[in-house]
């Protein structure tokens, strides 16, 4: 049972078996750690915001949850875990699944996903803290250069819109968190952001924004891992 006071929201974490281009990716790793267990360590600082759960269909992973004694809602449905599902399908089983489990509401969700291995606490908190105060969803983005997905205009308020003739796109969703209202969740990412007022968060970092589609991004998120590890040696 869950002995946490609850919060409100929940710290969605989605890590499927397959994988197109890179086998097993949720549990490959970057240093010591696999990708899903960076995100689970990192879910756990917000504690104090949010309740975790791990969503999967790989019976490994929910090794590595139950390890860190986080909540699993069993393995996910295979209608859920093909290459087309739609991960806010996914995110609306979940609620559904915690509802019914613990008979408490959820007011908004705190999406992480695993190919996104390094975050920012401070900036994520502030986040969740807007949130809360405003209701708005709240999206990391990063500028626009030549990436070809996700692709949104932010304005002078840093509302997300969707991108016209007059409104060039100026910013692409990165994939390091979103935090959304639970109550307007839709089938897809974009008509969710799109849907309700949703500001966008902007990571200048390289680091950051790193999203791991292919073995040359986890080339590169080795890379940085390196990088932090030899400057924490030095202190």
């Amino acid at each position: 049972m869950l002995k946490k006071k609850h919060k409100g929201l929940l710290t969605i974490i989605l890590a499927r078996k397959g994988s197109r281009r890179i086998l097993n990716k949720n549990l490959r790793k970057i240093g010591s750690n696999s990708l899903v267990e960076m995100t689970i360590k990192f879910a756990l600082k917000l504690k104090n915001y949010s309740d975790v759960i791990v969503s999967t269909d790989d019976l490994k992973i929910i090794k590595i949850a139950k390890k860190y004694k986080v909540l699993v809602p069993g393995l996910r449905p295979k209608s859920l875990s093909g290459r087309y599902s739609s991960s806010l399908n996914v995110v609306k089983y979940v609620i559904k699944w915690y509802k019914n489990e613990f008979k408490k509401d959820v007011n908004g969700i705190i999406l992480l996903q695993p190919t996104s291995p390094f975050r920012q606490l401070s900036l994520i908190v502030k986040s969740i803290l807007s949130f809360k105060k405003r209701k708005f969803n709240y999206v990391s983005i990063s500028k626009n250069k030549d990436y070809k997905k996700n692709k949104l205009y932010i304005n002078k308020k840093n509302i997300l819109e969707l991108p016209s003739k007059n409104k060039v796109p100026n910013c692409y969703t990165n994939g390091n968190f979103y935090i959304l209202n639970a109550s307007k969740i839709k089938t897809n990412t974009l008509e969710t952001i799109l849907d309700s007022k949703t500001k966008g968060v902007m990571i200048k970092s390289k680091k950051f924004s790193l999203d791991i589609d292919t073995e040359k991004d986890l080339k590169e998120a080795r890379r940085y891992n390196n990088i932090l590890k030899k400057k924490n040696n030095l202190k």
